[in-house]
């Protein structure tokens, strides 16, 4: 969905918004990547986290499309475009082959200086980039087909 928002001369700009795009990356990168379990004290005392860069590089390894697995963004809760102020999360499609695929062996590489994790992360961190994706996907096909041949993205 696509909202339309007024300016102060009366003209409209078209917006495809998603609620705290960016938190969603960060809840998935702080609750799988560096929980407890998976953050490593140097011999220095420094701890040692992992990065938006670190996950997206793990993220790489998995096919599109996760195995089936698909993570809706609405973390807020709520979304604006489309109005639906009471959506919450998900993870969606869970199977027993397809978390078997997931976490069986991978071109995978954990070799970043950061500590092992599981593979599920990675996966996890993949599908909420694709569902923040899909969605803005979504909203440009509909300015498209609203606008037509007029549409010109700027």
């Amino acid at each position: 969905e696509v909202a339309p928002f007024a300016d102060a001369t009366g003209r409209y700009l078209p917006l495809v918004c998603i609620m705290s795009c960016t938190a969603v990356l960060n809840s998935v990168l702080e609750s799988f990547f560096n929980g407890k379990e998976n953050v490593e004290i140097c011999e220095d005392s420094e701890t040692k986290k992992w990065t938006h860069h670190d996950a997206t590089e793990l993220a790489k390894n998995y096919p599109p499309g996760c195995y089936g697995i698909t993570f809706l963004p609405y973390l807020t809760p709520g979304e604006r475009t489309p109005d639906w102020p009471h959506a919450t999360g998900a993870i969606l499609g869970l199977t027993v082959s397809n978390l078997a695929s997931a976490t069986a062996s991978t071109n995978a590489s954990t070799d970043f200086t950061k500590p092992p994790i599981n593979h599920m992360a990675g996966i996890l961190y993949r599908a909420a980039m694709e569902g923040i994706t899909y969605q803005l996907a979504e909203g440009l096909a509909t300015m498209k087909r609203a606008c037509r041949d007029e549409f010109k993205p700027s």
